[in-house]
This record gives C-alpha cells, structure tokens and sequence, in this order.
C-alpha cells in the first residue's frame, strides 16, 4: 500500500510529478503511478487497486487531466471510495491555471477538497512542503531520510471490482459510437447546502438501476438518502447528457457530458434554480 496514489496526465505532468516524489520519499513518505507498471490487459486492475489501498488521492491537476478519461475515471473511483470508506483522501494539487468551470469534475474538486494551487507557492518545493503539510494527519512526515522509489506491489481486485474494470475497458477500447450499459450504476452528487445532518458541500451516494433503450435514451430507478427517485426523458446527443431526477414531491433537473462511460455534470432543482451542484455516475459490477 503506497501513502499517495499520484493521479496525473504523464506527458504533460510527469517532469513535475518526479520531482515530487524525490521530496515525498526523502520524509519517507511512499508514493505510486500509473508510470510504475510495465501496462498489459491488467493494467488498469492494477491501477484501482492501489487507488483503492492508498492513503492519499492526490491530483496534479492541469487541462490535458482534466480532459483525460482515464484520469477522470480514477478520480471517480477515489470518490467512490472516499464515500463508502472515507479513503483515501481526496488532495487536488493545481500545476496551471485554466478554465475550471469548463469541466464539472474540477469545478466540484475545488469546491469541496482543500488543496495547493502551485501558482500561489514561492516554488516547487514549497509547493511539495505545503502539500506534505496539509496531509500530515494523513500521512505524517518523518526525518529526512535517502529516498527510494516503493516498487509496486501486486493487488488483488474483488469480483466486483474487476466487473467495473471490464466495463471501463471495453468503453475506452471502442471506437466510435457505443451503447452505454444497462444494469447499476453509483455515484454522487454534491450539496451546497447544509442539509439532513450533512454538512455544506457534502457528497451524497447514489445508486441506480440504469435501462438504456438505444445509444441515445434511457430511463432509470433508484434510491439515495433523499429517498426514491426515478429517471425520466434521459437523452445522450453526442457527448451531452441531461434527464429529470423525479421524486415524490420535487424534481432535479441533470445535465452533464458522457466520458466513456462515465457520466458528470451540474444539476439544479427546478423548482429554486439557484439551488444546484455537481454529479457523477458510472457503471458498476452487474451491468449488462
């Protein structure tokens, strides 16, 4: 189990991020990437497992990651994670600055995950300091010692996890148009609001039972800790999405973009349009 799982787009990150861990594992903190396995079929297996196993989530955030599907796909399954085991811990590291609001995962990343904008830091190494400091009651820092590079241990997935790798695999190997899958699908939204003994700026599980039609509609039930609620005109044009979220007595209205298969966007409540927030979902082990 590393301490940080490094989260990254390797050609435009990765100069940084090597410079970063030197730091980290000078203060014998331990560190994994994606750039420490040879690739392979399993390679994405390999990589949400140390997601899973690791302390820290921690994001070099730049536009070519926050464009990538495979790093927005990591991010959602730390998230995932996060919600159902409160780990890792979630820590966005901003290396340029650019249009966040463009991308609804970093707009909710940095509304909600207290990080290091690197811009706002004296250097890198102040930056890697600031980073190592806010994360000390996750991961304390210990004396100065020679660094050395953690060799990645193999993990295992569970059934249902390697169900969820499939998925993903088959979703980012296809070319062109793709029929998302029907079956369960999990994710989260997030809150503004202080609501039913949540904080502000809580995520929220979701689960859901996903039927899509064709590559363009679906329907869908399903239950949060709202309460029950059911999908309905649920359109995909190209890369958008949007569906009405139904339950007993209000409505939410989503919209969002399709990566892969992936899921993520803003939604508001129709009612007080000014109430309103950020989603994600993604397909989970039992679709079909």
């Amino acid at each position: 189990m590393a301490d940080y799982f490094l989260s990254l787009n390797v050609a435009s990150s990765k100069q940084l991020v090597d410079k970063a861990r030197g730091v980290f594992h000078s203060r014998g903190i331990t560190t994994w990437m994606c750039t420490d396995i040879d690739g392979g079929d399993s390679f994405r297996d390999e990589i949400l497992a140390n997601v899973r196993d690791a302390k820290v989530f921690l994001i070099f955030v730049n536009e070519k990651w926050a464009k990538s599907q495979e790093c927005a796909f990591e991010f959602n399954y730390a998230m995932r994670k996060n919600l159902v085991k409160n780990t890792p811990k979630i820590m966005p590291f901003v290396i340029e600055m650019f249009d966040m609001e463009k991308y609804p995962h970093v707009d909710a990343l940095l509304a909600n995950c207290q990080g290091v904008f690197l811009n706002s830091c004296s250097s890198e190494i102040d930056a890697f300091k600031q980073i190592m400091d806010k994360l000390q009651g996750v991961v304390p820092m210990k004396a100065s010692t020679a660094a050395a590079a953690l060799k990645p241990v193999p993990t295992k997935l569970s059934d249902e996890e390697s169900k969820e790798v499939s998925i993903v695999r088959k979703s980012l190997t296809t070319k062109g148009a793709q029929t998302l899958p029907s079956g369960n699908w999990q994710g989260y939204f997030i809150d503004g609001r202080a609501l039913r003994g949540k904080a502000s700026g809580s995520k929220w599980l979701i689960n859901v039972s996903m039927n899509f039609q064709n590559s363009n509609h679906f329907t869908a039930k399903g239950q949060d800790e709202i309460g029950p609620f059911m999908f309905a005109n649920g359109k995909i044009s190209g890369s958008t999405v949007q569906f009405a979220k139904q339950y007993a007595r209000h409505r939410v209205l989503y919209e969002g973009a399709v990566k892969g298969v992936q899921m993520m966007g803003r939604w508001r409540l129709e009612s007080s349009p000014s109430i309103k927030g950020e989603w994600a979902m993604w397909p989970v082990g039992g679709g079909r």
